[in-house]
């Protein structure tokens, strides 16, 4: 037995005897309303808090890496000096050279 389409999509409409329950319901995710009331201001800087607290929470567990932070300023540097002197960058030197397609080929006596 086949159920008939409607404009709601299968949403309302009643389960046929033998069919299945969906595997996943969807979650849906909760805004704050756009139309401000009374203490949505409150619960808006409680949400900006709790991101933010949870932010500086994951980053201050990492330390600082030294070596890291060294490469990145010389590599900083380097690419400032090259764009002064207009000098062309290293990554020139390691595209490929253009071969030809077609093969020279001996001629066999």
């Amino acid at each position: 037995m086949a159920s008939s389409a409607t404009a709601s999509g299968g949403k309302f409409d009643e389960k046929l005897p033998g069919e299945k329950p969906p595997k996943h319901p969807g979650k849906h995710r909760k805004f704050l309303p756009v139309a401000e009331g009374k203490g949505m201001g409150s619960l808006e800087k409680q949400q900006n808090d709790k991101i933010l607290s949870s932010l500086l929470a994951r980053n201050s567990d990492e330390p600082l890496d030294v070596s890291k932070a060294i490469t990145m300023y010389k590599v900083k540097k380097e690419k400032q000096r090259r764009k002064e002197k207009n000098m062309p960058s290293k990554s020139d030197k390691l595209k490929p050279q253009k071969k030809p397609h077609k093969k020279s080929s001996k001629k066999r006596a």
